[in-house]
């Protein structure tokens, strides 16, 4: 019983972490400092690797996989929707390393 707790605490302190570092990522790019930026998310992905905590789907969309800058639209992403038949697309190209991500978009 004491071990699921523990775990449960040490999650939410990697998220409230995680949540820290991802705004210090977004204002290192708004000031143009990008080498900050990519710190701070490189130190994202590892804590939760270390600690064995999933990323939020939220937090987890809003990088590049590739190089690991955050997705901002308009400074370092470039946000297309798509449609192909009856499935609608929303495809982000990261303006860092021109990564291309899509992602099926739920009809309703």
């Amino acid at each position: 019983m004491g071990f699921t707790r523990s775990k449960r605490i040490l999650r939410d302190l990697v998220i409230q972490r995680i949540h820290i570092l991802r705004d210090l990522s977004h204002e290192a790019i708004r000031r143009g400092d990008v080498e900050l930026a990519l710190v701070a998310s490189s130190m994202i992905f590892r804590l939760s690797m270390r600690n064995s905590v999933r990323l939020p789907k939220e937090i987890k969309r809003g990088f590049c996989k590739k190089c690991r800058a955050p997705l901002i639209p308009g400074l370092t992403a470039m946000v297309r929707l798509r449609r192909k038949g009856s499935r609608k697309l929303r495809i982000v190209t990261c303006l860092l390393c021109w990564n291309i991500h899509r992602l099926e978009l739920k009809q309703g």
